[in-house]
């Protein structure tokens, strides 16, 4: 994220801290978000040995005076991070929503198992993604993120958005990946998304945020995901979720344990 000054929709300003033998030990960047304007996201960065002394406290002040607009700051910061931790709470930071970050293992048998007895409602087809358009799935994708993020982070642009998520279906495994349809409609996803290195990122939910049966729906698409990958040896997986996800949230609370990565999501004043 830290970068040249730039401005326009994509305006970004970057800062660092540097010490009194020259050396940098801080950075940070403040960044419009043409999806979410209603904040400026933040990423700060402290050399490990100069955590502690300050020097990310100051840096967020300086933020604070780059903003053109009086908005808050949004940041990011895992729960085992604990300087970073002490660093939010010091600046006032208010946590406005988290994301779970479980990482279950599908070779696993307790994982395998809990697919196995997940039903498909009746009524509905569970396929994989392959012959559908790359429009078709952008409109759905966008039109899922839109009421999910509707009361937490509300989306400024549409149109950036489908942008943004149309470049995202470039990692996209449409054969693993699930679609649930009723009919001809197409009422929820499970997408698969894979990194250069092998490891995986679970998106799932439904299409419309009143769609009958959604917790039963997302749950028999993930797990049809889950069987696939168990079945491809595939053990690096982040399901990509928040707290308040209607049908998610439900689903993942009955997964068997699994290690979990916590992600805080803080709004900065």
């Amino acid at each position: 994220m830290h970068g040249p000054d730039r401005d326009g929709e994509l305006w970004r300003r970057s800062r660092v801290a540097v010490s009194p033998d020259g050396d940098v030990v801080g950075a940070i960047s403040v960044l419009r978000n043409p999806s979410h304007s209603g904040r400026f996201s933040v990423s700060l960065e402290v050399r490990p040995d100069h955590r502690r002394q300050g020097i990310g406290t100051a840096l967020i002040e300086v933020a604070r005076g780059l903003r053109p607009e009086p908005l808050p700051l949004s940041a990011k910061a895992h729960t085992t991070d604990l300087a970073a931790m002490a660093l939010l709470q010091a600046v006032g930071g208010r946590i406005y929503q988290q994301c779970p970050g479980r990482r279950p293992d599908p070779t696993s048998p307790e994982i395998r198992s809990w697919a196995g007895i997940q039903a498909v409602p009746s009524g509905v087809r569970l396929d994989p993604l392959n012959g559908v358009t790359a429009d078709a799935l952008a409109v759905a994708w966008v039109a899922q993120y839109l009421w999910s993020h509707e009361a937490w982070s509300p989306v400024t642009s549409p149109d950036t958005l489908a942008q943004r998520l149309r470049e995202g279906l470039a990692d996209l495994d449409p054969a693993t990946s699930t679609g649930a349809w009723i009919g001809d409609e197409l009422v929820a996803t499970s997408l698969v998304l894979r990194e250069p290195d092998g490891a995986v990122t679970l998106v799932a939910e439904t299409i419309r945020r009143d769609q009958p049966d959604g917790v039963r729906l997302v749950a028999a698409a993930l797990a049809r995901c889950m069987t696939l990958l168990g079945d491809a040896a595939v053990t690096n997986v982040l399901i990509d979720g928040h707290e308040s996800d209607l049908h998610l949230a439900p689903v993942l609370a009955t997964l068997p344990p699994t290690p979990a990565e916590p992600l805080l999501l803080v709004e900065i004043p």
